[in-house]
């Protein structure tokens, strides 16, 4: 896939959390065509289910939202909050895994998302 194919989806994060239910990532995004360009990095923990999404540095404008979440290890979500407020979406869970479509999580802010 392009990079200007990929830049017409929205994001999908998968999060595998240990055997301590923590998790940690970190995403770098610019234009990917040219070298000096505003970027945005982006640091994900996941720890006392909930996720954490954080502005590390940068001003790149991130177009498309944050859509589905597959958390690996993460079972019994039944309703889902991001910064406090019960979120629209859609909830299939397994025994090993939960994934969460239908979110629409501006990654240019700050973000608390919780599992209830």
């Amino acid at each position: 896939m392009t990079t200007a194919k990929l830049r017409q989806n929205d994001f999908e994060l998968i999060v595998a959390a240990d055997a301590d239910g923590t998790a940690a990532g970190q995403l770098y995004m610019d234009d990917g065509e040219t070298l000096d360009t505003p970027h945005r990095w982006l640091d994900f923990n996941f720890y006392q289910r909930s996720l954490w999404i954080d502005q590390r540095s940068g001003t790149y404008a991130i177009s498309r939202p944050l859509a589905k979440l597959v958390l690996l290890g993460v079972h019994g979500v039944r309703d889902v909050f991001v910064n406090g407020v019960m979120a629209t979406c859609a909830i299939s869970a397994s025994r090993t895994s939960t994934v969460i479509t239908g979110l629409s999580i501006d990654l240019n802010r700050k973000s608390r998302v919780t599992f209830a």
